[in-house]
């Protein structure tokens, strides 16, 4: 008698989780697909783990809707990620053949997370605003809310003041960009360097103002353009309102004051 393959169990309950299952019967080849941001068509961004995998064997996971997606080019030459940890991440054999995405990992462990990119999660952004506040001489010059009521923290290394330029880095407004935040806190590093003679120069002149993540909702729902109401935060600059769009109403004007 053949006995079946126990079938893998798939989850996204976590930060940045976004997944759909739509069979998961067969251990080896599993057909998924990606949900579409909250109210909005847009879709690209996944994150999900796998339990239940048998170790030294293939699985394969396969992204139907892929050929569908706001930018199915961008899967060629790609490869996607896995962790086993979910901390230590690494790219695996992925393969797009117009429509589907497939992603392939022999297995050394019974459960592993695959995603677009390495995510940045809600819990590092903490520790980052921690080291911003503390390590790289920042201030905390404001704090937004979200739609769903998350920070959205202003930091500021400089002090202000007449003649000065205003540099502004802003991570993450679309919230599948998580390398955007990871490049954010490159630049908190970078911060923290008090013998760096070209940062010295910069900040004789100007103030750095800095937004590590302007879409907590979208990054913590999985979205890949848009906050919690389906908004486009890069296409609301000239139509933001508190209901639909509070985080571009809350970054500041090309003058520098806060519309809190």
């Amino acid at each position: 008698m053949t006995v079946a393959l126990t079938s893998i169990k798939i989850s996204t309950d976590f930060d940045s989780g976004n997944i759909q299952v739509l069979d998961a019967h067969d251990a080896y080849q599993l057909l998924l697909a990606i949900k579409p941001d909250t109210r909005s068509h847009h879709f690209q961004w996944f994150h999900f783990k796998a339990e239940g995998m048998h170790v030294g064997h293939t699985h394969t996971f396969r992204l139907s809707n892929a050929g569908k997606s706001s930018y199915r080019h961008a899967w060629s030459g790609y490869n996607a990620v896995a962790s086993y940890d979910h901390i230590n991440w690494f790219r695996v054999p992925t393969r797009f053949d117009g429509e589907i995405l497939h992603i392939s990992l022999e297995t050394r462990e019974r459960h592993a997370w695959f995603a677009y990119f390495e995510p940045y999660s809600r819990e590092r952004h903490d520790w980052l605003i921690d080291q911003a506040l503390n390590r790289a001489g920042t201030q905390l010059l404001a704090t937004g809310k979200s739609v769903e009521g998350r920070d959205i923290q202003l930091l500021r290394r400089g002090k202000g003041g007449e003649g000065r330029r205003n540099i502004w880095i802003i991570a993450q407004q679309h919230p599948g960009e998580h390398m955007a935040e990871w490049f954010m806190e490159g630049i908190i590093e970078r911060l923290q360097q008090d013998g760096d003679a070209e940062l010295k120069k910069l900040l004789k002149v100007a103030d750095l103002y800095l937004v590590p993540n302007m879409n907590p909702d979208g990054a913590f729902h999985g979205h890949l353009r848009t906050n919690a109401m389906g908004q486009d935060l890069n296409r609301a600059w000239q139509s933001a309102s508190q209901e639909t769009s509070p985080e571009v109403l809350f970054v500041p004007t090309t003058d520098g004051k806060v519309r809190c």
